[in-house]
């Protein structure tokens, strides 16, 4: 038999060229991922810069804002090119990372902020880890500017569970809520279309029976 139809020779060098493009997707992914992530490392010094010099409040706060999102996006990425996960993400640990540099960036006294974590390990494709992370920063972002005033001492609870093939994330703070009748912020708009549109889930916004202030509870497919 000669070699072109050896069916050992044939199905070695389909496997071969099967391990070539998974290893050409792979390099590819993470040129990709790290191009991302050092585009949102630009953006984030160059908001930092603008910010510097903005003269009215009320634009550094808005910069500020942005800025502090972006660096929760960058913070998956640079996880993701530095640990190689490009498949799945440990989103106990990644979230634990985004509520402390959201803390760190958005409060002037961290130590005041109290956190109580009670995360559940799950591993997530980065399409769904992603939308979360953004979400709860927005949480985080409220609660600092709005709740606590990003002086004042507060307790934030976030809790993500897994049960029945769906995921469930809450958010809790000690602030004095949102009372009724107060027009929808932005960052509210922001959550609801992540939550419907990125995580195919729902979102429901109340009051906390623990802490006092408000509570946010995510349902999501995993």
């Amino acid at each position: 038999m000669s070699k072109s139809n050896d069916p050992r020779t044939t199905d070695g060098g389909h496997a071969c060229r099967q391990s070539q493009r998974l290893q050409e997707r792979n390099t590819l992914l993470k040129e990709v991922h790290h191009r991302t992530k050092n585009t949102l490392q630009l953006i984030v010094s160059l908001l930092s810069l603008k910010g510097a010099d903005a003269h009215c409040e009320a634009d550094r706060r808005l910069l500020s804002d942005i800025e502090t999102r972006i660096r929760a996006l960058a913070l998956l990425y640079n996880r993701l090119y530095q640990e190689g996960l490009l498949a799945r993400v440990d989103l106990s640990s990644y979230l634990r990372d985004v509520v402390e540099t959201i803390v760190q960036i958005g409060h002037t006294a961290p130590h005041l902020i109290r956190r109580d974590l009670h995360l559940t390990s799950l591993q997530l494709p980065p399409e769904k880890a992603v939308p979360l992370a953004l979400i709860l920063s927005e949480c985080l972002l409220n609660s600092l500017t709005h709740a606590f005033g990003r002086t004042e001492k507060g307790h934030i609870r976030v809790e993500l569970l897994e049960e029945s093939d769906r995921g469930h994330l809450t958010y809790e703070d000690s602030g004095p809520g949102v009372p009724e009748g107060t027009p929808r912020r932005f960052g509210f708009t922001i959550m609801e279309s992540l939550a419907r549109s990125q995580l195919k889930g729902t979102i429901e916004f109340s009051s906390s029976p623990e802490l006092g202030g408000w509570k946010v509870s995510i349902e999501f497919p995993l």
